[in-house]
């Protein structure tokens, strides 16, 4: 049989274009797949952050949802995004053994992917389910590395929490008056800004440090004028039955 060097030619080229166009529609499926997984995942974080303190367990189901997508994508950003979430659900649950270990690993990841700020932002939750745990000693550490940072960087949101959060501390230690002062520093700089919570939260501290440091009167002015200024049971629900309680105690 004798075979026309031509055709061979023009049958491989054939082939390999082919190939080549097989290959191309085979990554541009992956890649489009890849990409619809991606809003996937952000679109679940995003659904259970505003479902966090409506439906906790369906917000962790979702973030549960997202983690596994995010691992599958082999993402290292959004897999830390998604255990800070899974961490913030079991915060709120008060699993604190289980939102540490997330949060601890959320951390790792974006420390080494260099996202400072994000990591920042999980150290404060970290100090904070220590320092509700009473764990004093274990928290402060971490509030005063988010405290460095939010001056060096002029972030006056991480600087309001990190004062709120410290003040915390030594108010549980026998400090009240650096307590005070902390807290009236984070009620003063959330003024002008949209952090109504933290302002409200503030005011309460001051208040509940100020009944603490044996002022009952003092106190009661402070937290019904809280009352007066704020609609608590919208903007800060999570602080209603603390500040009714240092209420009672200090009319009792």
């Amino acid at each position: 049989m004798v075979f026309n060097s031509r055709s061979i030619i023009y049958s491989l080229l054939f082939s390999f274009l082919h190939l080549t166009v097989s290959y191309s529609q085979k990554s541009n499926k992956q890649h489009g797949g890849d990409s619809m997984l991606i809003v996937n995942v952000e679109m679940n974080l995003q659904k259970a952050q505003q479902l966090r303190n409506e439906d906790i367990r369906q917000s962790l189901e979702l973030t549960t949802r997202a983690l596994k997508d995010a691992e599958l994508l082999q993402d290292k950003m959004l897999i830390a995004e998604a255990k800070l979430a899974i961490g913030k659900c079991y915060d709120h649950l008060g699993v604190s053994g289980k939102a540490l270990e997330h949060l601890n690993e959320a951390l790792i990841n974006f420390r080494s992917l260099g996202e400072e700020k994000k990591a920042i932002e999980t150290l404060l939750y970290i100090g904070n389910i220590y320092r509700f745990a009473n764990e004093y000693t274990l928290a402060l550490p971490y509030f005063q590395e988010v405290k460095h940072y939010a001056e060096s960087n002029s972030d006056t949101t991480l600087l309001i929490k990190s004062l709120i959060s410290i003040g915390g501390v030594y108010g549980n230690t026998a400090k009240l008056d650096s307590a005070i002062t902390l807290f009236k520093e984070a009620h003063m700089l959330t003024k002008g800004t949209s952090l109504v919570e933290e302002e409200i939260q503030s005011l309460y501290y001051i208040g509940d440090a100020t009944l603490f440091s044996g002022r009952p009167s003092e106190a009661l002015t402070i937290l019904h004028q809280l009352e007066a200024s704020y609609n608590v049971e919208e903007s800060s629900p999570k602080n209603l039955p603390g500040i009714y309680n240092s209420i009672t105690k200090a009319y009792i």
